[in-house]
């Protein structure tokens, strides 16, 4: 009789579970990766990590397929199979509510690529790039797309997201965003819905193509609809706000989208202290400036209007137009003290600048497995640079600067899969001319013009020998700007899963990069009473090669990554300083600051990430370290510096409330040259909350912090050593919240890949003195 209690009671507990587990669907498009045609008939299979099969579906004749599943588990693995195509893998952890996965991309299973299986793992790393499928949950709690990756990033500790700057790195550098393989800004990323991303993917390691790290947003677009999305977001103990306005709308072939975002400060609690020396004619000059509080109005706006025409998955065509306004006010004031007299001085900075930027692009697939990609861009900038100073000895300097730039560049790019590897070819053009004119103390202009010339083919070829994914790219870059450059780059990559849970990789690149064309200015500009600057006709490009080998864990709920690396780099550019004691010079008796090609930088060092994901369903924690000894030499000295650094992170969610909290534990330092800067520290802790298409949050930064933002640098020199310190008192304790709004509308359907060189336009001016 007990036994038969017992029974019942296991059962009745069974079926109740079973009744209240929350039943969802997962839906997607199963296409060709080639031909990007429907693959009906595939086979989907959802299994849990043990292999035991939940749910089966079969894709219909559009591709389409809706599997329902009833059983809700930690992870998901989901396999897709389809004749004469390669089986196709993926991971979804989190899972409680329908899931689109967008479109899925099969090869045809003659092609043995890296890229081809996807490992079940919440983490896919493969040879050229890294996959992250966002599950229901955290797409669901997101307060928007930066929120979106910061929790992604629990699981991939390479990714690091700052909300407070609008920026996101990996490995420490700056990534370059794309949208569906379109270079985008941030600006373009902020204003995705977290609900139209399929996934995420980023590449760890400067790309040949882009020449730097990225990250790619794939969205599962409209067929027929769009999307609206509106942010503001005041802070409550500073003047300061930023705001945007997107919206898409798609009929058939067409699509049109416009995204207007901008921003507003008013800082009046900035200060900036200095201690200088300048060593040179048989004396010492020691100047200390003591900041006093100073001011800063700083404008931004920035309107974007994108055309799309797209008949067909195989063929797509994108007109761009994009233009920006920026216009800041700065009014420094500082207390000097020399040895024997002291003084007030004020520096003013003023600046505005308006560029329109105009983009087209074509793709088409030329061939089962060819695709062609064509783009040209062109923008203009012009813009009106003031930097006065005067104290109260009498001295003053007025200096101002007009420019106009224009930039126009192109790229071919032709993508062929074969057999057992993929290839790439690429060409690319970027012509630039700055037209500059300086006015000294009102005295006549001064001509000032620049042009440069770039030519870069670069090819790239990916596979898989055995278990171990590769991939190799070489380049040739020609720049000409006062005389011809010739320099080549290569990148490789390889990478090696053992077991589940444990893989490793190794990247290595050789790198050249060319000086902006204000470094190559022979105008003598006045920094201050004692120092004047110019550029250097004579500059050669610098070239950085870089060693990486690094090992990523996933388990369950734990994450580790780990790294060590070696970068050298050869004629970085150093500003030089030095005395002129020509009496013909027109700067006799002055100290000349002038860029040069000095000996070279080296930089060893590693990190160790771990994180702990969904403890309880409720919490995530991260903690990221590392530890780097740079050394520089220049002429006449060499120095060196051991540095750590240190930040954790966690996370709280329940239901579609988040509390994040970002904390920089050890600031850490950075060597570039001859130039010592320390990390700013940075501190947050935000709280959201979503209901239907409305999203609330409100946030604190820099907490407990006297300083707000700080930045401190030191300049190495026997000639010119420098401290200076910045802070910004306005951010300490910076109350913010938020008001979001976002709704789609209309049918989901794929739009296809795309691709696009960067935007962005070297002006050829620099007033950062």
């Amino acid at each position: 009789m007990r036994i038969s209690i017992k029974i019942l009671s296991i059962t009745l507990v069974a079926i109740i579970s079973a009744l209240t587990a929350e039943a969802f669907t997962v839906r997607g498009r199963i296409v060709d990766n080639t031909l990007k045609d429907p693959v009906p008939g595939a086979i989907v299979t959802i299994a849990s990590p043990d292999s035991t099969v939940i749910a089966r579906g079969t894709s219909d004749g559009k591709g389409t397929f809706t599997v329902n599943v009833d059983s809700v588990t930690e992870q998901l693995i989901i396999t897709v199979d389809a004749t004469s195509y390669s089986r196709l893998s993926l991971s979804l952890s989190g899972a409680g509510s329908d899931i689109d996965l967008g479109s899925v991309a099969m090869s045809p299973s003659t092609i043995g690529l890296a890229e081809v299986t996807v490992s079940a793992k919440a983490v896919n790393r493969l040879t050229d790039r890294t996959i992250l499928i966002p599950s229901a949950e955290e797409i669901k709690r997101a307060p928007g797309m930066m929120g979106l990756l910061n929790s992604l990033s629990f699981k991939s500790l390479e990714l690091k997201v700052n909300s407070l700057t609008n920026t996101i790195t990996i490995n420490g550098q700056s990534a370059k965003i794309l949208i569906n393989g379109v270079q985008r800004r941030i600006e373009d990323l902020t204003a995705l819905i977290p609900e139209n991303i399929a996934r995420v993917e980023y590449c760890s390691y400067p790309d040949v193509r882009y020449g730097a790290c990225w990250v790619n947003i794939i969205t599962v677009p409209v067929d027929k609809g769009g999307s609206v999305m509106a942010y503001l977001n005041p802070a409550l103990t500073a003047k300061r706000t930023s705001q945007q306005v997107a919206a898409s709308y798609r009929h058939g072939a067409n699509e049109v989208s416009i995204n207007y975002s901008g921003g507003f400060r008013d800082s009046d609690k900035e200060y900036s202290h200095k201690e200088e020396e300048y060593i040179g004619g048989g004396n010492a000059t020691r100047l200390y400036y003591h900041g006093l509080p100073s001011t800063t109005i700083d404008r931004y706006n920035s309107l974007r209007i994108d055309y799309t025409r797209q008949p067909s998955d195989k063929r797509i065509f994108i007109a761009s137009l994009l233009l920006d306004q920026h216009s800041q006010n700065q009014d420094e004031d500082t207390e000097v003290q020399e040895i024997s007299s002291s003084y007030t001085e004020r520096t003013s900075r003023d600046f505005k600048s308006l560029a329109p930027t105009f983009d087209l692009y074509y793709r088409e697939n030329t061939s089962a497995n060819g695709v062609m990609e064509l783009n040209v861009t062109t923008s203009l900038s012009r813009g009106d640079y003031y930097r006065d100073i005067f104290n109260t000895t009498g001295y003053s300097d007025l200096n101002k600067i007009n420019n106009t730039a224009w930039f126009i560049g192109g790229e071919a790019l032709y993508s062929h899969r074969y057999s057992s590897v993929s290839t790439r070819y690429g060409i690319q053009y970027r012509f630039t001319n700055s037209d500059r004119k300086t006015t000294i103390n009102n005295g006549n202009p001064i001509a000032d013009d620049a042009s440069s010339h770039v030519f870069y083919g670069y090819a790239s070829i990916g596979g898989r020998l055995f278990d171990i994914g590769y991939s190799f790219a070489a380049g040739l870059r020609y720049n000409r700007v006062t005389s011809s450059m010739l320099r080549p780059s290569l990148t490789m990559s390889l990478n090696r899963y053992f077991g589940n849970d444990f893989s490793a990789g190794y990247q290595l690149q050789w790198q050249p990069s060319s000086p902006g064309l204000s470094r190559y200015s022979n105008v003598f500009t006045p920094v201050n009473e004692l120092l004047y600057r110019t550029g250097n006709p004579d500059l050669k490009s610098t070239t950085t090669t870089s060693n990486r080998l690094s090992i990523q864990y996933g388990h369950g709920k734990f994450y580790a990554s780990g790294e060590v690396f070696y970068r050298y780099v050869k004629r970085p550019i150093m500003n030089v300083y030095s005395y002129v004691d020509d009496p013909s010079s027109e700067i006799a008796g002055k100290f000349l600051m002038r860029p040069e090609n000095c000996h070279n930088n080296r930089r060893i060092g590693m990190s160790l990430s771990m994180s702990v994901n969904n403890l309880l369903n409720h919490l995530s924690l991260a903690v990221w370290g590392g530890w780097g000894k740079y050394s520089t030499r220049g002429e006449g000295f060499r120095y060196e510096k051991c540095t750590w650094n240190a930040d954790a992170q966690a996370s709280f969610y329940w239901d579609t409330w988040t509390v994040n909290a970002n904390f920089t534990l050890i600031p850490g330092y950075q060597l570039s040259t001859n130039s010592l800067s320390e990390r700013s520290r940075f501190s947050s802790v935000d709280v959201s909350y979503r209901y239907r298409q409305w999203t609330f949050s409100a946030s604190i930064s820099q907490i407990f912090s006297k300083h707000g933002i700080r930045q401190r640098n030191w300049v190495l020199s026997s000639v010119h050593p420098e401290y200076s310190d910045y802070y910004l008192k306005n951010f300490a304790n910076l109350v913010s919240i938020g008001v979001r709004y976002s709704l789609n509308f209309g049918k989901r359907l794929r739009k296809g890949n795309r691709s696009t060189s960067s935007y962005g336009i070297d002006s050829g001016v620099n007033i950062t003195y």
